[in-house]
């Protein structure tokens, strides 16, 4: 019969002993992998939420040029008495488009209307805004994804123009006392999203008084 070995008391237990530091170690590397992991997650979700509110934000300025065209072209043709509020036909308390969602309400009856001198310092968010967009509806709700618009104009002579132009030859274009030939506009789009994600994007975009100045009943759409 072979005899068992007997192990030193000194070297009692060093397997249980190697065993638990072992696990420690595995366990100690699982809990950074997993908080580097929920780390990169918030990281890349931040992310998306951000480059998804500049794409709105971005998307913003197209409906803020289209609504601008529109309010102007109401706001030029209530000068002959087509519509009663002297831009969009709309309120605050009646959305552009109704509900179901989107919603878009219009504070501002005349924020396409050119003016002498922007407002200084020009800024665009809750407090400051001619026209909201709520994508998931809702009457004001701020609290949830919206976009705030806001613009103003100036009348200019764009490089290019003739001084024909400028005089209303033929009947043409603006007339002298309206001191150029088309409306420089500075447009401004702010998106409000998820996870107090939010971006402003601004733009120049230019309408011909021309247009303007031929405006009808007809054109005002609002």
């Amino acid at each position: 019969m072979k005899k068992g070995t007997n192990y030193p008391p000194a070297e009692a237990g060093f397997v249980l002993v190697t065993a638990l530091i072992v696990m420690l170690v595995l366990t100690i590397i699982g809990i950074a992998a997993t908080n580097t992991a929920i780390f990169e997650l918030n990281i890349s979700g931040n992310d998306r939420a951000h480059k998804e509110t500049f794409a709105q934000a971005d998307a913003g300025l197209n409906l803020n040029e289209r609504l601008t065209f529109e309010n102007a072209v109401c706001y030029a043709a209530s000068s002959s008495g087509f519509t009663a509020n002297n831009g969009v036909n709309l309120d605050i308390s009646t959305p552009l488009v109704p509900p179901p969602p989107p919603l878009v309400r219009v504070f501002n009856m005349t924020f396409a209307k050119p003016v002498a001198i922007a407002p200084s310092p020009f800024v665009v968010d809750d407090a400051n805004r001619s026209v909201a967009y709520y994508p998931d509806g809702g009457i004001g709700n701020d609290t949830g994804r919206h976009t705030n618009l806001n613009g103003t104009g100036k009348v200019t002579i764009t490089p290019g123009s003739a001084l024909q132009m400028v005089a209303g030859y033929e009947g043409l274009g603006a007339s002298a006392a309206g001191g150029g030939t088309h409306v420089l506009y500075d447009l401004l789009s702010q998106h409000r999203g998820n996870v107090n994600s939010r971006s402003t994007v601004a733009s120049q975009w230019q309408l011909s008084l021309h247009l303007l100045n031929s405006a009808s009943s007809f054109d005002c759409k609002y």
